[in-house]
């Protein structure tokens, strides 16, 4: 799995040191990341230091050969620029990369950038097209600054040498919870194309979704009609089944050839202001101040906006572990009625839901059923229960060469035990590729745990199914697993 490789940086005031430029035609996503709209460069070569941001192809500033103490005149179309800039207000921004990933192909440059980056189909297009070699994607995060102005070191010969790049009174763009928040989105999209982007063009079909989640091709189709239909789908049942692993895909399928995806966590303590929009603190200046920012949804519909009639997936995880009615506030009305603009609390201008924007939320029964979700809240989603996929451990197993029948046998002996939907045990446990010689790890550090709390007020039942009374029953299965 491609994983997130980060970079420790110690920032210190004034940060100082050599700064690589962007690109050399600087593009919208220089505006962007200044914003605090973006958090991803891609590039060809990757960056490892903090980096200035400017409005001008004549503010671009990058250290010299192998001395990394200052610029040259000639890479700016007016060279007088290189003594101005500071007071021209043409810095004031500072990227810091956190993080890269490497891109291996134009396949991956093209979907990435569409889903992460402001830039148009048109200059992805023309780049992809010059692309010959691996390239890097660049996670950032961006500071206002006040910049020093650079003091010459030396003149003559055509060169002018100043000190390296200063900066002052750094001020985060984007919030730590916001930041975090982010990270994730950009881990799982590039995870996303990891599984997916194997070869160029790739069409993620109904029996490429049914052979990766198990089901029927008819199920996921009926399963796709009640989301398309109703905009809204929470995927419920006991841990273990696959709800956000189906999600996922789902999610997949129906923004399969255009459009985009993002998954958020809901938590207990997630918020209106979180999720909607809410009052946020901002040091400007030095200054505390409060303004009013777009929470995690109405950001996402601002970019499905963008998108068209493609369709625009955002995953809600554990949607019922925070408080619904709170954190949704208007939405409750919205989501029935969204050709319907209101007002929202924070006041501004009016704000619909688009078109375009499917909801996918997964729901966990085990320890907090959807009776607690109020019929208001039920009314707007189309609910689909999963359960344990029997035949889909069955499949999963006999591509391993383990002999399926022993353990399915006794995870349908537990769950006709628990005798409560909501609380069966589900099959992710097992599906990993070491399964035979895990198994006994497996049992006694994940299944006991879950069954044990089960299992609370009937002890003679959680007695039958420890280890050490299954194992004997699965001896000869792992015997034959792994001889």
């Amino acid at each position: 799995m491609v994983q997130l490789k980060s970079i420790r940086l110690r920032l210190d005031k004034p940060l100082t040191g050599p700064y690589d430029r962007l690109l050399r035609r600087p593009g919208p996503e220089v505006a962007a990341l200044a914003a605090g709209e973006t958090m991803v460069i891609i590039r060809g070569t990757r960056l490892l230091k903090a980096m200035p941001l400017w409005e001008s192809v004549a503010a671009c500033y990058y250290a010299k050969g192998t001395v990394g103490t200052g610029w040259v005149p000639g890479d700016f179309s007016n060279a007088q620029q290189a003594e101005g800039w500071a007071e021209q207000g043409l810095v004031n921004s500072l990227a810091v990369p956190v993080g890269y990933f490497k891109l291996p192909n134009a396949a991956w440059v093209g979907a990435l950038a569409a889903e992460l980056t402001p830039w148009t189909a048109q200059a992805v297009e023309s780049w992809r097209a010059g692309i010959e070699r691996d390239i890097w994607l660049t996670v950032l995060r961006v500071y206002r600054c006040a910049p020093v102005q650079p003091k010459f070191l030396r003149r003559g010969m055509g060169q002018q040498l100043v000190r390296s790049f200063e900066v002052e009174q750094l001020q985060p763009v984007v919030l730590e919870s916001e930041l975090e928040q982010r990270m994730e989105q950009i881990q799982e999209a590039v995870e996303r194309h990891a599984r997916g982007s194997t070869r160029a063009g790739a069409s993620y079909d109904i029996q490429t979704l049914a052979a990766e989640t198990g089901y029927s091709a008819a199920q996921l189709k009926g399963w796709v009609a009640q989301l398309r239909r109703k905009q809204q789908l929470i995927l419920y049942g006991p841990p273990g089944t696959g709800k956000t692993y189906l999600a996922e895909r789902l999610a997949r399928y129906l923004v399969d050839g255009g459009g985009f995806s993002q998954l958020v966590q809901f938590h207990a303590s997630y918020t209106y202001e979180d999720f909607v929009e809410g009052i946020r603190p901002q040091v400007v200046e030095g200054a505390l101040h409060y303004e009013l920012a777009a929470g995690h949804f109405l950001r996402f519909c601002n970019k499905a906006r963008h998108a068209g009639e493609k369709p625009c997936v955002l995953i809600i995880d554990e949607i019922n572990r925070a408080n619904l009615a709170r954190v949704f506030g208007e939405l409750m009305y919205l989501l029935e009625y969204r050709h319907r603009p209101i007002a929202l609390a924070g006041g501004g201008s009016e704000f619909s839901i688009p078109a375009n924007v499917y909801l996918i939320g997964t729901m966990n029964t085990a320890d907090r059923s959807i009776a607690l979700v109020d019929q208001a809240m039920r009314r707007r989603f189309s609910f689909v229960r999963l359960r344990p996929n029997y035949p889909l451990l069955a499949n999963h197993l006999e591509n391993r060469g383990v002999p399926p029948e022993k353990l399915v046998a006794l995870l349908k002996e537990v769950n006709q035990t628990i005798g409560d939907e909501d609380c069966e045990l589900g099959l992710s446990f097992f599906l990993v590729a070491d399964i035979a010689t895990a198994l006994a790890h497996v049992w006694q550090g994940e299944v006991e745990p879950y069954l044990e709390e089960v299992f609370f007020d009937r002890p003679d039942q959680m007695a039958r199914f420890r280890w050490s009374k299954v194992a004997g029953r699965l001896q000869d299965w792992v015997c034959d697993a792994t001889s």
